[in-house]
């Protein structure tokens, strides 16, 4: 029996709290040289550098650089089992295929090198292509097994069943020569085996019931589950027509599924209140008191009322005497000043006054200066509040937003920031949605989608 075994990373998503971070490593991981050098030699140069790019990749929570790695390890294994016979071979050696195999394992590194700070949507993270490159390579000797695509490494949270699609030599329907029996164990516990469907030579279809992954997600981080798939294969082959002779072998890839968080981002945004306050013009009414025959053993006291508008508010009292005004007094605390009161909310004004002079009559005018109340608008908070993809998301706006009004965006860990606003009926990239905007009594309510980018 041949074992072979595939070590693929799964890729490695971040948590709500800290959306994703921009890609770039502290160093360079450096190309590898190829010339003069063994092909063996050269496998396990490249399966160093995957290494190396998945545990920076890990420690720094980088989807798209774990989703290189990944793709560095799998068409590794995939050019070592092309080798054949010309393991061994010097790099100058082998075929013009294995060369520019070899030449394209270092262009996926320089692409974790330049990779920069960019917004990855979940169907890039979640699948790795390499039906390209494997259709290249000039397999020397027959092999059974290989891996040229996955998709859905990378889960979103769904009331529904998962779908994982797998594509690959020894990954499809079996036939008369050849069975192939598939397994896979997502953290310890194997999918039924009803969930699994072969749809041609090379593909496979899993879905993945809804109830077996529901307890392994996280409500605000990402989590990550070993997947385990292993693959028999038993081939018949027949010899002088009569004796059967059969051989079996044994394949193991180790895989990672992430699963986002239930709640994979928020919503925030502002809304445009109604209010009232009061408006940069001064108005001014005034009222007069004219008093005469006063002395210190009569004086002349008085006071008067100025009622204002519900709409007008008074902001000052100003006071001025015509006559005998060294003998005009505020009435309750003595002086020159204004004397008054400023009642109900600003809607009412009342004046004092005193005068003891008796030489002539004496008028005073109080002049009470006011503002109007204008309408007036400002931008209020909206949220945030979590959302969920494939979800409707309800938004209630505030009852002194009059004209349902709003701006939002999402901040998903997918580095996205999807706009959306009262006047779209969907955000730019398609993202966020609007399902309906209502009336609920005293305000408006919202209703958006929020689909997996």
């Amino acid at each position: 029996m041949g074992m072979a075994r595939l070590a693929v990373a799964g890729l490695v998503a971040v948590a709500l709290s800290c959306g994703l971070p921009e890609t770039s490593f502290a160093q360079a991981i450096p190309a590898v040289a190829l010339t003069g050098v063994v092909a063996s030699k050269l496998i396990g140069k490249f399966e160093d550098s995957a290494n190396r790019i998945l545990q920076n990749a890990g420690q720094q929570g980088d989807v798209m650089a774990t989703k290189f790695g990944d793709e560095l390890r799998v068409a590794t294994a995939n050019l070592s089992l092309a080798l054949g016979d010309q393991r061994e071979a010097l790099f100058e050696n082998l075929q013009p295929p294995l060369r520019e195999s070899f030449d394209r394992l270092n262009s996926i590194i320089e692409a974790v090198n330049n990779l920069g700070s960019k917004a990855v949507s979940v169907e890039e993270a979640a699948n790795i292509n390499l039906i390209e490159f494997t259709n290249r390579l000039p397999f020397t000797t027959k092999v059974d097994f290989y891996i040229s695509s996955i998709q859905g490494l990378t889960q979103i949270w769904r009331p529904n069943d998962y779908k994982l699609y797998l594509n690959g030599l020894g990954l499809g329907l079996s036939n008369s020569s050849v069975k192939y029996n598939l397994s896979i164990l997502v953290d310890g516990k194997p999918i039924p085996s009803s969930a699994f469907q072969q749809t041609s030579s090379h593909e496979t279809w899993i879905t993945i019931p809804h109830a077996f992954l529901e307890p392994l997600f996280q409500d605000s981080s990402t989590s990550t589950k070993k997947v385990d798939l292993q693959l028999e294969v038993e081939k018949t082959s027949t010899e002088l027509l009569f004796f059967h002779s059969t051989s079996k072998s044994s394949y193991k890839v180790e895989l990672a599924m992430v699963l986002l968080p239930r709640f994979p981002g928020q919503i925030s945004g502002t809304q445009p209140l109604k209010a009232f306050e009061l408006g940069q013009k001064i108005f001014t009414t005034s009222v007069q008191n004219t008093v005469s025959s006063c002395n210190r053993d009569h004086p002349c006291d008085w006071s008067k009322t100025v009622d204002l508008a519900q709409d007008e508010f008074a902001v000052g009292v100003r006071y001025s005497c015509a006559g005998q005004c060294p003998f005009d007094y505020a009435l309750r605390h003595g002086g020159y000043a204004p004397d008054f009161d400023i009642l109900q909310d600003g809607h009412k004004v009342t004046v004092y006054r005193h005068n003891d002079g008796d030489a002539g009559p004496t008028t005073g005018t109080y002049f009470i200066d006011y503002k109007k109340q204008v309408e007036a608008f400002h931008d209020g908070p909206l949220g945030p509040q979590k959302i969920q993809f494939e979800q409707p998301l309800t938004i209630d706006l505030d009852p002194k937003n009059v004209d349902c009004a709003y701006a939002l965006t999402a901040s998903l860990v997918t580095k996205q920031s999807p706009y959306i606003d009262s006047g779209m009926s969907e955000s730019a990239d398609r993202i966020l949605s609007r399902i309906s905007t209502s009336k609920m009594g005293d305000h408006c309510r919202v209703v958006l989608n929020i689909h997996a980018p």
